[in-house]
């Protein structure tokens, strides 16, 4: 049987990764006076917080070549994959692949750049998960899996302009405008990097939109869905009910979205991870 190592971009925490027998190497946030590790859902807390009275966004680094080799060589001589956060958002993976030439047998490390992040990151590591639990070996999965990336993907709706204007993403004119309106953007991860896929007026606009973007993918029912949050978790309830009632042949789970993508979303951004029916 083979491991799993992912990155905290998948935005699985530690609790949960015992629960599914992975591994997370961790992604770094740092703050002018300090620098949080997202090991459980109070650092995430705490994050969200911080983030919220900071004048400048936080700086988020990947993890050290070190932190890779250190989980590699804790299990010697056993085959591992490694499902990495997008190279389009990180470098994360090159990390993964420097530690992997630190190895005297290095043949046994696969290193996966999902092209995903947060949401259908954990698509991606949750399917790996029943992969290997059905018994397969490491080559058969890395075949399953590589037959998904292209057909995974998150849509999500973003709160509020201000941590896109932060972090010099967007104009302050169009920032101002569009909390004038109250303009709710719509991203989705195309070819590893987030693209704005809309814009609505309005939360009941911007869900109804983010229903429809999803609608014209479909939903594959063979594997998880993930819905997720960045801010308290009844802004994912009004989600999650339209969710079931509209795919309720979908098993899902809900996770909270955590620094990495937040910082550049902020807390009230709500979003689907899932496999595409459709091109």
């Amino acid at each position: 049987m083979f491991k799993i190592i992912t990155d905290s971009g998948s935005d699985f925490r530690e609790t949960r990764a015992k629960e599914l027998g992975i591994e997370i190497a961790h992604l770094k946030i740092t703050f002018a006076d300090e620098v949080i590790i997202q090991h459980e859902e109070e650092d995430v807390t705490r994050f969200f917080d911080k983030l919220a009275k900071a004048e400048q966004l936080p700086v988020t680094s990947q993890p050290s070549p070190q932190d890779f080799l250190d989980l590699y060589q804790k299990y010697p001589g056993e085959p591992i994959l490694v499902l990495a956060l997008s190279g389009g958002l990180s470098g994360t993976v090159n990390s993964a692949e420097l530690a992997k030439k630190m190895l005297e047998d290095p043949e046994r490390v696969t290193i996966i750049d999902t092209r995903q992040g947060t949401l259908s990151q954990n698509v991606i590591v949750a399917e790996a998960v029943r992969l290997r639990d059905a018994g397969l070996t490491l080559e058969e999965a890395v075949r399953e899996i590589n037959r998904l990336l292209d057909r995974t993907t998150i849509v999500g709706l973003i709160d509020t302009l201000k941590y896109l204007k932060k972090g010099g993403r967007i104009p302050k004119s169009l920032a101002a405008i569009g909390s004038v309106l109250n303009i709710k953007p719509l991203v989705e991860l195309k070819d590893g990097v987030l693209v704005t896929a809309g814009k609505a007026r309005g939360h009941k606009a911007g869900i109804k939109m983010l229903f429809e973007q999803v609608a014209a993918y479909g939903i594959d029912p063979g594997y998880k869905a993930f819905l997720g949050y960045t801010g308290d978790r009844k802004d994912i309830e009004e989600v999650v009910l339209k969710f079931k009632l509209t795919y309720p042949d979908v098993p899902y789970e809900v996770s909270r979205i955590g620094g990495i993508i937040g910082t550049h979303i902020g807390a009230g951004s709500v979003g689907i991870g899932f496999v595409k029916q459709r091109p």
